[in-house]
């Protein structure tokens, strides 16, 4: 007996022997009977039958109240072609009674119809260790290729597979509401654990599932679920619609949605349409491949104006589509190799980032933010993306403790981040810009082309190249921006000079410029700056990681060192190391985004020496 097996009959014994199920129908018969006679024994179809009219039936004991049904290992084949009346004793099983049903064994619809049709006076129905297959409604409109729920119907599904079935919406499932005019008489909960849905299709909308409730306050748990290749006109994977002002909750824990497509919208993944207001949580969850038209990888694709969208850790490669409102909220997780960016907010979006990695995606901005949206980043990291970290279009961005390093950006400016729009408003704090490259515009690090109101406090700027301004460029559009305890040097335009700034800039005090010859800056007490015949190196350290930010650390000697203004500089640093600490200066602040606990010798040589590699000198 394998481990699955022998798991499903100690609980299926459990289950049988508690006080809470009034009685146990076993059956034993894969024979599709109905009250057939001679009769082979209690089928599956007459077992439904009995646990719903408490009253033996075929082969099978009367039911009474919530019933157990207990389903030998085999495959129960469907053979009934429907009929009427439409009560069960044809096509699918008809549940009108609450009803749990245990047994590592498959049902096979054969397409004659969907498996289960469950009406909304089954209170709760349970099926574990099952194989739903082959389920198929016949006709378009037709929802639910396996299963089919009335809303009040709680849906308990633990170590099920639900795989090849077909119907018009939800291939696999609809959760579906009552009738217009007939209110729900409860709020019903789905509570899906070690579920798999793949390879079903939807005509319409929901390739594995179509969530649809009209009741307030509805909950869908889905706990090491795996949403897998799953085909649908609109949300290969899942569509809900749920209707306005009327929250409902839908949570995947260490789950996995993958690979499902949408025929002919960009919903590959987890769609929801413009009257849909659930809250999506998507913890320690996988997410790749979905793809809507054109070849676009959208995990997530939202058109509501009040849907809200919580992710914490997992891995994902897709795209977070907002079209118009609705909210991310994103901690931990990590976003890599997208082709349309990673989160992509069309208007009026809130998205907050907190401790989140972007990592080679592109096509699009890693973060694109449109008209009317917001963004608070903190404690995230930016790197490797090859249409630019972030760009805000008329957005208000709040960035702070993050990273932008080795962006790359073609034909615009602003690799690390690029503002546009003249209500755009921004600002930077223990920020890092490093390595980014724009290579036919202005402004490697930051591009801030037009835009009402920008801050930059305890940033550093540094070995970034556009062609010109390879750090920062504020565009004649752009009020200029305010900044203080900022190192802006090393960075270089194309061909090598050096060239760390263009426009306007607003010093409020202590901020070194490598070469300030570009840039219109009136010196503020505290500044530091070089000219283009004369640079003022800043004394870097070479990047590295601390805390999971990459930072410049300060060398002895630099000019940064304890040369910021206690009364400006932030509290703590980008890495968390509080501030001032004493560098050999006394007790004063830092300029640039890290605090530098430990200044260490400049390097002597460059070759390898110092490391004892003295290959280097062959």
């Amino acid at each position: 007996m394998s481990e699955r097996s022998l798991l499903l009959a100690l609980v299926s014994l459990a289950v049988a022997t508690s006080p809470i199920h009034a009685n146990l129908i076993t059956v034993n018969t894969t024979v599709d009977e109905f009250g057939d006679s001679p009769s082979s024994g209690c089928s599956l179809r007459e077992a439904v039958h009995a646990a719903n009219t408490d009253a033996a039936f075929g082969g099978c004991a009367a039911g009474h109240d919530a019933d157990l049904i207990l389903i030998g290992a085999g495959t129960y084949a469907l053979t009934r072609l429907p009929s009427l009346p439409d009560d069960g004793s044809s096509g699918d099983l008809h549940v009108t009674d609450e009803v749990e049903m245990v047994g590592a064994a498959t049902i096979d619809a054969g397409q004659i119809d969907r498996i289960f049709d469950i009406a909304k006076t089954a209170g709760t129905v349970t099926l574990q260790g099952l194989t739903l297959r082959n389920g198929d409604p016949d006709g378009l409109p037709d929802s639910g290729g396996a299963i089919l729920t009335h809303e009040s119907v709680g849906l308990v599904l633990d170590s099920v597979t639900i795989e090849n079935n077909r119907a018009g919406g939800g291939g696999g499932i609809a959760l579906f509401p009552a009738l217009a005019g007939d209110p729900p008489t409860a709020v019903p909960t789905f509570d899906f654990e070690d579920v798999t849905l793949n390879d079903n299709e939807a005509f319409q909308t929901g390739g594995a599932v179509h969530w649809s409730t009209r009741g307030s306050g509805a909950v869908w748990e889905c706990l090491r679920c795996s949403i897998e290749t799953n085909q649908a006109a609109a949300g290969g994977g899942i569509v809900a619609l749920v209707t306005p002002l009327e929250l409902a909750t839908l949570r995947f824990e260490d789950s996995h949605l993958l690979d499902n497509t949408s025929s002919n919208a960009n919903r590959g993944g987890i769609s929801i349409p413009p009257t849909g207001s659930a809250a999506v949580h998507l913890t320690n969850t996988e997410m790749h491949g979905n793809q809507g038209v054109g070849a676009t990888k959208d995990g997530f694709y939202s058109e509501s104006p009040i849907a809200t969208l919580f992710v914490t850790g997992g891995a994902i490669s897709d795209t977070l589509y907002f079209v118009d409102g609705g909210a991310a909220v994103v901690s931990g997780a990590t976003f890599a190799n997208g082709s349309f960016g990673a989160i992509y907010s069309l208007r009026n979006t809130m998205v907050e980032l907190d401790g989140v990695r972007f990592e080679d995606n592109t096509s699009q901005p890693a973060l694109y933010l449109g008209e009317g949206s917001s963004a608070t980043v903190q404690g995230s990291v930016f790197v490797g993306n090859l249409k630019g970290g972030v760009q805000c279009d008329d957005c208000n961005l709040i960035v702070s403790r993050s990273a932008f390093v080795d962006n790359l950006r073609s034909g615009d400016g602003g690799a690390g981040v690029r503002v546009l729009g003249v209500a755009a408003e921004a600002s930077f704090r223990n920020v890092t810009f490093s390595g980014n490259r724009t290579l036919s515009s202005n402004g490697g690090g930051l591009a801030l082309e037009e835009g009402a109101d920008f801050l930059l406090n305890n940033v550093t700027v540094t070995a970034n190249q556009a062609s010109s301004a390879g750090g920062l460029y504020v565009g004649p559009g752009a009020a200029a921006p305010e900044m203080s305890n900022t190192i802006l040097a090393g960075n270089t335009q194309t061909g090598g000079a050096a060239s760390d700034c263009g426009g306007s800039i607003l010093s409020i005090g202590h901020n070194l410029i490598g070469n300030a010859d570009s840039c219109s800056i009136t010196p503020t007490a505290g500044d530091q700056t070089g000219t283009a015949a004369q640079p003022l190196a800043a004394g870097l350290a070479p990047l590295t990681t601390v805390n999971g930010q990459p930072v410049h650390g300060l060398l002895l000697g630099s000019a940064a060192l304890d040369h910021g203004d206690n009364g400006s500089c932030q509290t703590i640093d980008q890495t968390g190391q509080p501030r001032p600490l004493d560098g050999g200066g006394g007790l004063v602040c830092d300029i640039g985004a890290r605090e530098e606990p430990n200044p260490s010798e400049p390097a002597l040589f460059t070759d390898g020496f110092e490391s004892g590699d003295t290959t280097a000198w062959n």
